[in-house]
């Protein structure tokens, strides 16, 4: 509103013309001064309402965003519960080479269908770029097709065995036995992504503090001022009083 109102005093050369004014009409000039010292405040009271309205959007802007954090946080560990018991039940997850050579033999031998069997390999190699998010930036090792035709299971096998053997790798060292314990973990089950969001969701906290702080200092100053504003349009109208009868006089 206080951008807006100067904007509109340049554009209309309200300056000028109340200068014109004082000298063509000194009455109306007066009437208008009167006028406008009597709906300072008014127009001061809805400047801060608006003030309060944005700050109120904002924080509750944060708080949205706060809330996001933390619902993609436990998406994030539930589907990584799910993956994990879904690999534990066919060897994994796998951890070096061995285990890994291990696992897909173990695989490929069981009576499950292919379509099922990729699927496994597909869940491995996704809990694994869930837990080693920066080996999978930009790594061709963790796409799971090829012009839109999903990878055959040797291909998937491959990937597997190539992503566990490379120094970038690092084991999940969570054993993950019961649910509770994953979700109520905030170190060893938690990537270096998951940290960055908890991080985040923090800060929007902290900031949504914040914001509620300063509202309660403004909303003490804002009536302080408005004290100020009500003693100085006094002032004025009796100093304005006091001239209409020297005039009648």
């Amino acid at each position: 509103m206080a951008a807006e109102g100067q904007l509109m005093f340049k554009l209309n050369n309200t300056a000028a013309w109340l200068e014109a004014l004082a000298t063509e009409d000194p009455a109306k000039y007066k009437a208008v001064m009167l006028q406008a010292r009597r709906d300072r405040a008014k127009w001061h009271q809805t400047y801060e309402d608006r003030k309060k309205e944005l700050r109120e959007k904002e924080e509750t802007k944060m708080r949205q965003k706060a809330e996001e954090h933390a619902a993609n946080l436990r998406k994030k560990q539930l589907q990584m519960e799910t993956q994990r018991k879904m690999l534990q039940k066919h060897g994994g997850p796998v951890s070096c080479e061995s285990s890994c050579r291990d696992f897909i033999e173990q695989l490929s031998v069981s009576p499950l269908s292919d379509r099922k069997q990729k699927d496994i390999l597909r869940t491995h190699i996704m809990y694994i770029k869930a837990t080693n998010p920066e080996m999978a930036k930009s790594n061709k090792l963790f796409v799971l097709s090829s012009k839109g035709d999903p990878h055959p299971f040797t291909q998937l096998a491959a990937n597997l065995q190539a992503i566990v053997t490379s120094p970038a790798f690092t084991p999940d060292t969570n054993t993950g036995q019961t649910s509770e314990h994953t979700v109520g973990s905030s170190a060893s089950s938690f990537s270096k992504e998951d940290a960055e969001d908890e991080i985040s969701r923090m800060k929007a906290q902290f900031l949504s503090k914040a914001i509620n702080d300063t509202v309660h200092e403004r909303e003490t100053e804002s009536e302080a001022e408005k004290r100020n504003d009500k003693e100085s349009e006094g002032q004025n109208e009796e100093s304005n009083g006091d001239g209409v009868e020297r005039e009648e006089e």
